[in-house]
């Protein structure tokens, strides 16, 4: 149904309440509901429900008209609904001339884009003027064929998506179709025209299904439900093979309050229709399903008469849950200019207070559980959800008029799913003013300033009950309570979304108390690169906002020092008309999950909403807390005015006045042929990269003279001489009001040229679609990067994160990467870590091989210290046996890839320590040798004896000879001593001058242990313990002497040869 005339408007409603009272006291208003009470173990849905697994289904979501050119709506306000298959679209059939736009042929593309589901064609809309007229030759076979058109037409190009169509061949028939006036007045006289319509009907569906058997089809699609036409209906549609696979009708004129009687009276006809039905061979409706329910239209006048419930989120609600409970479908309607979700949206991507109840809407999962109402069709209503995946009772309230209200919310079961305590934030969206209801084809609702905080508090639980006292609640305001587990760490901000409250996909998983420091009740994890959020925030400005994300990347083995999570800025937007912009941030890596930093970034966000996905921190072991925006400085953005000199203007395009504009100018005539364009030509920038082009114009276009009949035009952008971005601009609704719009695009370093044309056609629109071939008129354009610099990191006390860059490891001794050590050494290493500043200069000391050296895990080891202008960590290295091993320093956190200080140690065996030698009897056995004259001796035993002296001597002197060999040099000193012969001595006598005795076994006959031979020097004295007298044996001859005594000589030789060695100790530390 369209508006008859523009109604007046209402002010905006007064300052909120919550929780406790906010604000000045106020009467409260009686409602019929003072108390609500949520049962979380039990679900509720409505009896004979269509909704039969009593889960939220989101068939609210719906827009007649509220999509018209494929960018209208954009695309960011489609996506932050979370349309799913049963949200609804309902646009123009095929090459309609109804509206100059809406026409499913150029909206199918975007809705199906952003998730949307089902489509509803409005087939009358191929004929223009509205109520519709009379077929011109009274008969319905014209519109027959149309009909037969239409359905080729679509499924021809969109063979994909032809079962997700439903075809409505009539539009309120019953008072907006000039061939079926009175169609439900039940005076005989227009007995007929009932059965024109049911023939017709008959006629159109076998039309239909001519051409796709099993396509779906809608109806009777009435202004209201009437149970006397819709049971005749029915029956005949029944008799004749021809039963709507979904009835449709509208909930206008009589609001929401009628609702659930009229699905009950459905119902029961429903069960009467189907039980017996023959259902035809191939057509969509089949035995066992239910025949689905779709209020293709809903929403109107306000408690006071006004057509401006789309602007009242509290009123809305009484729909939205009416609808929920019974499993019914429904699309908001189309009563003011098309193209903006029916009010949902505004100035072409701000949204107003509406748009933040279906986003919560959208953020509902799970079980539809049970709600007492004192009075069911009373106010307010509530609809409430469970979601066991995020462990969530979502509930929206509202709608109570205008004026404030109390009511107490009630909560039972709670136990079940929070044993250990339960808390509840609130959030409230309010009630925006509408267009101009004296003016509203020229004029816009206001937009919404986003949601806020009125409860966010632990609930005090007895018996498993709970209950919420809410005051001073404002009658057109709804509000969104999140109950969660009792685990809450920091207060929740208006201007940021918790990552536990926002849209989650893949395995992005809520989690609640496993950590502390995080903000609201939780963050969310994943568990690989599916895992990813969504986050809408609105912008109040084209111009820069700081974003910040809120993480913990706790030190996993085997991750990055440093986890890369990709932020995607309004990743939902054409990248047909928009270059695609996606942030790296490189996060530092935590000491832990209860450590939290933030990563902050300057972004250019067009106005209105936004929307910031993060993705790949799943797999990266990041958890997100929270995403959050504040306005920033536009430093960054340049302005280029239109009507600048430097610019071309080429063919018609031309400046002219326009008193609204910047500088009064705007530049005109752009378009209607190739030949009419206009270039900037200056836009310089400091670099090569993402830029956003907000571009500020006017356009008011329309159709047949009719402002209601408004139309978009486009604009080729050309960057440098590329290839153009088609760009669709809204209507603006005057020529005097300045609008934006804001496409990315790629610019070079230095100067470039941004060139606007429409070569698309010419002329002005038409309402059978053809597009104007004109551009708007263009006011001004503002450049600025995208991303303004890299992202910064901050740590939780806000102080820059700093990551350690380098590590250097110095001790004495450890040179060119190798330390060498003795076992039992112990050595001091200093690592110096650079930036003196980093934020964690904790570092991690590991041995490859801890048995030959280990790191002292002291008192202070890991305690940076600052000396002079180095931080630096020292630990003590143990030498423990010989061997190699690699000493590994790594920071704990914080640092840059691959980042460490590595040194080898290797440690040597450790020398047996020499013992104390006594020297003193072979430094007297060689003076007495030496004081021996050799011309007493012949010359062979004194070469023999000479000889041994010798190597006595070098034993005396040699440093590292062992007692063992001193002893043997004094023995063998002594023997050759023993051996030698007087020169004068004749054979057989005693060789050394002593006397021979008798001894038979030529033994010598002093046996009182005194040298008989020895001479002039005691050169033969040994240890007490010695056996043997060192003249007590006769050389057989002299040749067997020299002999023995060489070899001995020989072995003294050798052994002083092997001390050689020089034997010492490292000083240790």
């Amino acid at each position: 149904m369209r508006s008859p005339k523009p109604l007046a408007a209402l002010a905006a409603a007064a300052v909120l309440g919550g929780g406790l009272a906010f604000g000045a006291a106020v009467p409260a208003y009686a409602i019929e509901n003072p108390t609500v009470t949520v049962h979380l173990d039990q679900k509720g849905c409505t009896e004979n429900s269509n909704n039969t697994d009593c889960q939220i289904f989101h068939g609210s979501t719906g827009f007649l008209y509220g999509l018209t050119d494929d960018g209208i709506s954009s695309d960011t306000t489609l996506a932050g609904l979370n349309l799913d298959e049963d949200s609804v679209h309902v646009g123009k059939s095929p090459n309609g001339v109804q509206h100059p736009n809406g026409d499913v042929m150029n909206t199918t593309d975007q809705w199906k884009r952003n998730g949307g589901g089902e489509i509803q064609v409005y087939m009358k809309e191929a004929y223009e003027g509205f109520p519709y007229a009379a077929y011109g030759d009274g008969s319905i076979n014209s519109y027959v064929e149309k009909v037969k058109t239409m359905v080729q037409t679509f499924n021809d190009k969109y063979p994909e998506y032809k079962d997700d169509i439903v075809w409505i061949p009539f539009n309120e028939p019953d008072i907006s179709d000039q061939n079926y006036y009175n169609l439900t007045n039940y005076s005989s006289q227009y007995d007929s025209v009932r059965t024109r319509f049911f023939e017709d009907w008959d006629k159109v569906v076998s039309a239909i299904r001519e051409v796709y058997p099993a396509a779906r089809i809608g109806g009777p699609n009435n202004s209201g439900w009437n149970n006397t036409f819709y049971r005749d209906f029915f029956n005949h549609a029944k008799a004749n093979g021809t039963v709507p696979d979904v009835v449709t009708w509208h909930e206008l004129g009589s609001g929401f309050g009628s609702y659930l009687s009229n699905f009950q009276q459905w119902k029961a006809l429903e069960k009467t229709i189907l039980d017996g039905y023959e259902y035809p061979e191939g057509t969509a409706l089949q035995p066992g399903q239910n025949i689905k329910v779709s209020i293709n239209e809903y929403a109107w006048k306000d408690n006071n008469g006004n057509a401006i419930e789309q602007v009242k989120p509290g009123r809305l609600l009484q729909y939205i849950a009416r609808f929920e409970k019974t499993g019914a479908q429904g699309a908001l309607p189309y009563w003011y200019p098309a193209g903006d979700l029916d009010w949902l949206v505004t100035h072409n991507n701000q949204v107003t207070g509406s748009y933040w109840l279906y986003y919560w809407y959208g953020l509902m999962e799970g079980d539809l559980l049970k709600v007492d109402l004192s009075d069911e069709n009373g106010k307010p209503q509530v609809l409430a959800s469970y979601d066991a995946s995020s462990n969530q009772t979502q509930i929206l309230l509202g709608g109570a008029n205008e004026a404030e209200f109390n009511t107490t919310l009630n909560l039972e079961a709670l136990q079940d799913k929070y044993p250990n305590g339960a808390h509840v934030t609130v959030y409230a969206t309010d009630f925006t003013a509408p267009a101009d209801m004296d003016n509203v084809a020229e004029s816009v609702p206001a937009a919404s300033d986003g949601p806020y905080i009125v409860v966010d508090q632990d609930l005090a639980i007895a018996d498993g009950h709970a209950s919420l006292a809410l005051n001073n609640l404002k009658g057109d305001s709804a509000y969104y309570a999140v109950v969660t587990p009792a685990t809450a760490q920091g207060a929740v901000a208006k201007d940021t979304v918790e990552a536990e409250y926002a849209r989650r996909n893949g395995t992005a998983t809520v989690n609640y108390g496993n950590a502390t420091g995080y903000s609201g009740t939780g963050y969310v994890s994943g568990t690989d690169e599916a895992a990813s959020s969504d986050f809408f925030v609105n912008s109040t400005k084209d111009g820069y906002s700081e974003v910040t994300l809120r993480y913990s990347a706790p030190k996993v083995e085997g991750q990055s020092a440093t986890r890369n999570v990709t932020l995607k800025i309004n990743p939902s937007e054409n990248t047909a008309r928009n270059d695609v912009q996606d942030v790296t941030l490189n996060l530092p890596e935590t000491k832990d999950a209860n450590t939290w930093q933030t990563a902050k970034i300057r972004v250019y966000l067009p106005l209105g909403l936004n929307q910031f996905t993060v993705e790949g921190f799943g797999a990266q072991g990041v958890l997100i807390d929270s995403l959050g925006i504040n306005s920033a400085d536009d430093s960054s953005v340049t302005r280029y005015e239109a009507e600048a000199s430097s610019n071309t203007f080429n063919g018609s395009a031309n400046v002219s006045n326009n008193n609204n504009a910047s500088n009064q100018k705007i530049v005109g005539n752009v378009g209607n042929g190739a030949n009419n364009w206009f270039q900037f030509n200056n836009v310089t920038v400091p670099a090569d990269g993402n830029y956003t082009v907000t571009i500020g114009y006017s356009q008011w276009e329309y159709t047949d003279n009719n402002t209601w009949q408004i139309v978009n035009r486009w604009a080729d952008m050309s960057v440098n001489g590329g290839e153009a971005k088609h760009l669709v601009f809204a209507n603006t609704r005057s020529w005097n009001n300045i609008w934006t719009t804001s496409v990315r695009v790629n610019l070079k370093k230095g100067t470039n040229t941004l060139k606007f044309s429409n070569s698309d056609g010419s002329g002005s629109a038409s309402k059978d679609g053809k597009p104007s071939g004109w551009a708007p008129n263009f006011d001004y354009i503002q450049v600025a990067p995208t991303v303004d610099g890299g992202a910064t990191y901050t740590t939780a006390d806000g102080g820059e994160v700093k990551a350690i860059t380098s590590l250097t490891a110095k001790a004495d001794g450890l040179k060119d990467g190798v330390l060498t050590l003795t076992e039992g050494d112990s050595v001091d290493v200093d690592v110096n870590i650079d930036p003196i500043d980093s934020t964690d200069p904790t570092l991690t000391w590991t041995s490859s091989d801890a048995s030959v050296a280990t790191v002292e895990d002291t008192e202070n080891a890991g305690k940076a210290k600052t000396r002079s202008v180095k931080l630096t960590d020292t630990r003590r290295i143990h030498a423990l046996k010989a061997g190699e091993t690699t000493i590994t320093v790594v920071p704990t956190v914080n640092a840059a890839d691959g980042v460490a200080a590595t040194f080898k140690v290797v440690v040597n065996a450790e020398d047996t320590p020499t013992p104390d030698v006594d020297k003193s009897k072979l430094e007297a056995a060689v003076d007495a040798a030496n004081k021996l004259d050799e011309s007493a001796y012949t010359a062979d035993s004194w070469k023999a004896f000479a000889e041994v002296l010798a190597s006595a001597e070098g034993v005396l002197q040699n440093t590292d000879a062992t007692q063992s060999d001193v002893d043997s040099a004094v023995e063998l000193l002594a023997d050759a001593q023993g051996k030698l012969v007087k020169a004068d001595s004749e054979e057989g006598d005693n060789p050394s001058g002593g006397e021979t005795g008798d001894n038979p076994d030529d033994q010598t006959g002093d046996q009182d242990g005194d040298n008989a031979g020895s001479g002039e020097g005691d050169a033969s004295t040994t240890d007490s313990d010695d056996k043997t007298d060192s003249g007590s044996h006769r050389m057989p001859s002299t040749g067997s002497a020299i002999a023995v005594v060489a070899a001995a000589a020989g072995v003294l030789v050798l052994a002083a040869g092997g001390l050689l060695i020089v034997r010492h100790r490292r000083a240790k530390h």
